[in-house]
């Protein structure tokens, strides 16, 4: 995978960036040091402290909740997309364009967490999530859902 092709990445770009920016800060060090007659040492904690206005510890926790951030954009976006995919009927449950009808998958999942739980059959043509406990039934003659009768004790 050639480099151009992970910066193009949006979490590539921003790995890379992180591994990046220590060596930097590690030149500006440097360079700084030399010209103020200094010391690198003195130098980098002078970068560190003073100019940036922050202390050492807190720069990778800010690094790790920029990365968390992209990874939660990438996922949005990735579920947008599988939006534009899916199908949804009367019952509750919902299909994807790309796959065959009969892999039904809950709605209420899928509108709540965004995760793809397939229904399992049960007795008939009734279903039920293992997840959220989502039930129905599915009527193959008349191609339409039909609900289970209420049960009251």
């Amino acid at each position: 995978m050639g480099i151009k092709k992970i910066w193009n990445d949006p979490v590539g770009s921003k790995v890379i960036a992180v591994i990046i920016s220590p060596y930097v800060l590690a030149l500006l060090a440097a360079i700084k040091g030399f010209f103020n007659d200094i010391g690198y040492i003195a130098s980098l904690k002078n970068l560190l402290f003073y100019s940036v206005g922050i202390p050492v510890w807190l720069i990778p926790i800010i690094i790790l909740v920029i990365i968390y951030i992209t990874l939660l954009y990438v996922k949005y976006k990735s579920n947008t997309n599988i939006e534009k995919n899916v199908i949804r009927h009367q019952g509750p449950y919902i299909t994807f364009k790309d796959q065959p009808q009969e892999q039904r998958y809950c709605a209420v999942c899928w509108d709540t967490k965004h995760v793809k739980v397939q229904l399992p059959h049960y007795f008939g043509d009734t279903f039920k999530c293992p997840i959220c406990h989502n039930e129905g039934a599915y009527d193959y003659e008349k191609k339409a859902p039909t609900y289970p009768p209420i049960m009251r004790f």
